[in-house]
C-alpha cells in the first residue's frame, strides 16, 4: 500500500513470511524489482507488494543496505 505523509509517500512491502515493511518511496524504488512493478502497475500503488522470494530478515537488510547508500548521497 502506498500512502502519503507529510514528509515522503510510503510503500508497503509483503515478504514471503508474510511481513509489511512500510518504506520511503524512494527507498523502495532503489529496489529495481520494486520501481518495475510500479511502472508497469500504477493502480496497484494502493495495496502491499508481495514479495514471494524474500524473507522478512533478508528485506530488513536490503532495507538498512539502500537507506545507507541514499545517506551516503550514493543513490
Amino acid at each position: 500500500m502506498a500512502t502519503t505523509s507529510d514528509e515522503s509517500k510510503k510503500i508497503t512491502l509483503r515478504t514471503a513470511d508474510n511481513q509489511e515493511f512500510e518504506v520511503e518511496e524512494a527507498i523502495a524504488m532503489k529496489l529495481v524489482t520494486v520501481k518495475t512493478f510500479f511502472e508497469e502497475n500504477p493502480e496497484a500503488c494502493e495495496e502491499a507488494m508481495p514479495l514471494p522470494n524474500v524473507s522478512a530478515k533478508c528485506l530488513s537488510d536490503i532495507i538498512e543496505y539502500c537507506k545507507e547508500h541514499l545517506k551516503k548521497g550514493r543513490g
